[in-house]
């Protein structure tokens, strides 16, 4: 026997056992499985509430309302920026759902490493958005702005150069645009500009880049998935 016949060979009885292996491992109840996320995750949730309390000493009331109704606002108060956190996190999710979905396949190793770089960076920045951690939240624990920032910027060129060969196979002029509104709406936030309105220009080329954000990673992930369609048919 070849020694290329002994070697696969030995793959067909490896792969043999692994699967063996699998069908008698006991499976998991995925009813279960999904009960016990999401009580890890809403225990979770209620344990950062809890903290908050005691340590702002404020109300439940204050923290799990809607800040509309706490500051007896109108309904479309805050519009843009609420819009700006959900596209935020709907770009998050497809980015997720799409690196499940070509687990599967090998071939899109590479891939599925980036949506899920992806998904994680764009958490950040939703979170970041919603609950204004470089405009107010870090700054009031002694974590001045510009350093703030600069460690986005490091680790947004960090994302860059991890995945260039990638970004550079897909519409990358759509994530391109949409880092150019990014840069434009932080260099308003740094350097404002006289007689301009500063909500206008630096809150508008903002949402533009969400929007343009999210459009990116839709498109990028659906073109993957369909793609890796007719590999699994």
């Amino acid at each position: 026997m070849s020694a290329s016949k002994a070697s696969a060979s030995k793959t067909k009885e490896f792969k043999a056992s692994v699967s063996k292996a699998r069908a008698s491992r006991p499976e998991a109840n995925p009813i279960m499985v999904s009960i016990g996320l999401a009580l890890a995750i809403g225990t979770a949730v209620f344990g950062a509430v809890v903290s908050l309390k005691v340590w702002k000493n404020v109300s439940f009331a204050f923290l799990s309302r809607d800040i509309v109704s706490i500051g007896d606002l109108p309904a479309y108060a805050g519009f843009m920026s609420q819009l700006g956190v959900i596209l935020w996190f709907a770009a998050a999710t497809v980015c997720i759902i799409g690196a499940k979905v070509l687990a599967v396949q090998q071939r899109f190793l590479k891939f599925q490493q980036f949506l899920w770089f992806s998904g994680l960076l764009t958490i950040l920045l939703g979170l970041d958005d919603a609950f204004l951690l470089h405009e107010r939240f870090l700054p009031n624990m002694g974590i001045p702005e510009k350093v703030i920032m600069t460690f986005y910027g490091s680790i947004v060129a960090a994302y860059a150069c991890r995945f260039l060969h990638t970004i550079l196979s897909t519409q990358y002029v759509v994530l391109v645009s949409a880092l150019m509104f990014f840069g434009v709406s932080i260099s308003l936030d740094l350097f404002p500009i006289a007689n301009i309105d500063p909500y206008l220009f630096e809150d508008g080329a903002k949402m533009v880049g969400i929007i343009a954000w999210f459009v990116y990673f839709y498109q990028t992930t659906m073109t993957a998935i369909r793609a890796a369609a007719p590999l699994e048919s």
